[in-house]
């Protein structure tokens, strides 16, 4: 197979699944792409370059890596790419003018403990249609993306730097934004909750706190819990926040996810398989 740095890692490990260890041997950060509910939601959409950046490593690790694996390695010459190295840039994006873009940082958000994703939604849905909305954040906001390109936007990211990002989003005709309270979970009273969990028992209930982390940490600790959780088995999930980001993620992978809210900063979700 011939790839260069904008070829997708899904696309790699679709031709070779040995280049899933071997890709994720080059950097600690890549080591998420062992899990299988991570990797499924990163690999479609990380290039060779991204995942570069990511692990803070040269595009040469890969060339050198892969190689053996028979991946032949051949300088793209098609679509020119951003200036970071990136994924090719859209026709799309180089048509917009100014006045047809807006941005939103949501890095102070974050910093402050709060989920962005609701002043998000509002800027997105007061779009006019063809304008494209920037998304400025310190990684790359893949449940997002997901999100909106099931509600028909192309998106777009471009890499600045390891943790600088601008993902863009263009919203075409006939595009509704999907509220950001729609997600398929079910919100219990203690009792439900404890009767739920009683149903696993403590052997087949593995726990984790996720509270003192900022984002994406606790999306990334709860998707690989469960990339680990045997079948029948149960993860409870101790959150400051509702997640709304992971549950629209989770909603496509047959997950029931029960949710008890204690307080205003106490959250709690038992998840497991349908």
């Amino acid at each position: 197979m011939v790839i260069n740095s904008t070829t997708k890692i899904a696309a790699i490990i679709k031709a070779n699944k040995a280049g899933i260890d071997v890709i994720a041997s080059l950097a600690k950060p890549l080591e998420k792409l062992r899990n299988p509910v991570l990797r499924s939601l990163m690999a479609g959409r990380v290039s060779i370059a991204e995942a570069a950046k990511m692990g803070g490593c040269p595009v040469e690790d890969f060339k050198k890596a892969l190689a053996p694996l028979g991946f032949s390695w051949v300088t793209s010459e098609e679509e020119g790419t951003n200036e970071s190295g990136g994924e090719p840039i859209p026709a799309w994006f180089n048509t917009l003018a100014d006045t047809q873009k807006e941005t939103i940082d949501v890095r102070p958000i974050i910093s402050n403990g709060k989920d962005p994703l609701k002043e998000i939604m509002q800027q997105y849905k007061s779009l006019k249609e063809g304008n494209a909305l920037c998304v400025v954040n310190s990684f790359i906001p893949f449940p997002l993306i997901d999100l909106l390109q099931k509600n028909g936007a192309s998106c777009f990211t471009e890499t600045v730097q390891a943790d600088h990002y601008r993902t863009w989003f263009l919203k075409g005709k006939n595009n509704k934004a999907k509220e950001e309270t729609a997600s398929p979970v079910v919100h219990g009273t203690q009792v439900d909750f404890t009767n739920a969990c009683n149903q696993f028992g403590s052997e087949r209930l593995h726990t984790i706190d996720v509270r003192p982390y900022e984002m994406p940490v606790p999306m990334q600790m709860i998707l690989e819990a469960l990339g680990k959780l045997p079948t029948g088995y149960a993860l409870l999930v101790y959150h400051k926040r509702i997640p709304v980001y992971l549950l629209e993620e989770l909603g496509d992978k047959a997950y029931n996810i029960l949710v008890y809210t204690a307080g205003d900063t106490d959250v709690r979700l038992l998840i497991y398989q349908s």
